[in-house]
């Protein structure tokens, strides 16, 4: 069945005990990062989330950070090209 966003968030604060703040567009990114690290949070310790050390890679977590930052690095000289027309 499918749900809005504004419902999922209410359902969401409701099961958590929390009464709803409004509008889920209201509230702010900071709080919605918040409750999704939570969320995942609490699946890992439910035992829900698989933290199988087999799946930790060093050498992809370097190499992921290493192309992050090169992403970093292009997309402010493109932009910096844009201002300088």
């Amino acid at each position: 069945m499918p749900f809005l966003a504004e419902e999922v968030h209410q359902t969401r604060q409701l099961a958590a005990g929390v009464s709803s703040n409004g509008s889920v567009f209201k509230t702010g990114w900071k709080y919605m990062v918040r409750a999704l690290i939570r969320s995942v949070s609490d699946v890992a310790d439910i035992g829900l989330f698989n933290k199988d050390a087999a799946w930790e890679d060093h050498d992809v977590l370097r190499d992921m950070n290493y192309l992050l930052n090169v992403r970093n690095t292009v997309l402010g000289l493109l932009e910096r090209s844009r201002g300088q027309g």
